[in-house]
């Protein structure tokens, strides 16, 4: 078995092992962003942008269609067709139907379908209000009012009595008082907005969502330091400082002074390793699980976690390793050859079809759903 030893984990690459008839191993690894595809005519595997999805070849008179994917970390998927082409939209995008020419395309979901005004009419625009939102546009005879975005907000100013959009982490401008300060509170929560005022005092110290307020004894002053590294200390001269990673999403790091050595403490994404050798402890991304050393023929076998949050696992085995796919893959068995290999369970298995036969593809229907494969004599339905 292969060994990842990139830092974008074991679960990161599709890795397919197919022994020729020579007894040489033939080894194709797809990276996260790529679907493994299977050539029945070569017998052989190769790598393509799951964006655009395994490559076909259609008989003479036949069309080759394109379905993009129907969301994030899908793949899209092509097929034969006697018959012209549906139109597919990307998950980005949304149909769009003229009409005057009776024709259907495709449009940004921010800005929605066009639209065309009588002469002396307003376009008016009104943007997305969350992330799986459509924008809309639409025609008005009196000038277009004012829409912000998910991301903004509408800020009125009584001097010129006019909106205006502003970022919702600035929040709506002020205007101070001559020798007023202008102070500001940043967000409280991811959405929330940021919030300014006006005070004839010097302005308190606000911290944004992901750092930690700290107060220096010495100078009586507050600082903001982020929430992962929390406060910052000063120790004695002889004493470690000592650190303490989060232990949670929403928890804080922090510091301390100790005159022994300092423990080993590891990240929310790590797991702590003792290495009975050396009688030391280490950190390892959870993904990888903690190394092992086995003995001189045997096999240093690895298998991936099997649900998010989970650790992998490494052994040693005397005997060949079997194959572990991963949480987002499944196990599939090729008769000809007599080997396993992993697909991304959204694909699914891959299927060798007899000649004339076309190769259909079910898109897989919930979340932890696979994709399934099957051979038809007839045109694949959609």
């Amino acid at each position: 078995m292969l060994a990842d030893t990139s830092t974008k984990g074991t679960c990161a690459l599709q890795t397919k092992v197919k022994v020729k008839k020579d007894g040489a191993a033939q080894v194709v690894t797809c990276s996260t962003e790529e679907i493994m595809c299977h050539d029945s005519t070569t017998i052989s595997d190769s790598c393509h942008p799951k964006s655009t999805g395994c490559p076909v070849t259609c008989l003479a008179g036949e069309h080759v269609c394109h379905m993009p994917p129907t969301c994030d970390g899908c793949d899209g998927y092509n097929w034969c067709s006697s018959y012209t082409c549906p139109l597919y939209c990307g998950v980005d995008e949304v149909i769009c139907h003229d009409s005057t020419t009776m024709t259907d395309s495709c449009h940004p979901a921010a800005t929605g379908c066009p639209i065309t005004c009588a002469p002396g009419d307003h376009v008016c625009h009104v943007p997305p209000t969350c992330d799986t939102c459509h924008g809309c546009s639409y025609c008005s005879p009196g000038s277009c009012p004012t829409y912000c975005g998910m991301d903004e907000v509408m800020c009125h100013d009584s001097a010129t009595m006019t909106d205006s959009c502003h970022p919702k982490s600035t929040g709506c401008p002020v205007a101070c008082l001559v020798g007023e300060r202008v102070c500001h509170m940043p967000p409280t929560c991811n959405g929330c907005d940021g919030h300014n005022y006006c005070s004839s005092s010097p302005c308190p110290v606000y911290c944004g969502m992901d750092e930690v307020t700290c107060h220096d004894a010495t100078t009586m002053t507050d600082s903001c330091h982020p929430a992962s590294t929390g406060c910052p200390v000063t120790c004695a001269s002889g004493d470690h400082e000592c650190h303490v990673p989060p232990t949670c999403d929403t928890c804080h790091g922090y510091s301390y002074c100790s005159p022994s050595p300092c423990p080993v403490y590891c990240g929310v994404d790590e797991v702590m390793c003792h290495d009975s050798t050396t009688m030391t402890d280490s950190c390892h991304p959870k993904s990888t699980g903690c190394p092992v050393t086995c003995l001189a023929g045997e096999h240093v076998c690895h298998s991936p976690p099997v649900c998010a949050g989970c650790d992998g696992y490494n052994w040693c085995s005397s005997h060949t390793c079997p194959l572990t796919c991963g949480m987002h893959e499944v196990l599939c068995h090729d008769a000809t050859t007599m080997t396993d290999s992993c697909h991304p369970a959204t694909s699914g298995c891959p299927v060798t079809c007899p000649a004339g036969d076309h190769v259909c593809h079910s898109v897989a229907t919930c979340q932890g759903c696979h994709g399934y494969n099957w051979c038809s004599s007839t045109p694949c339905t959609v």
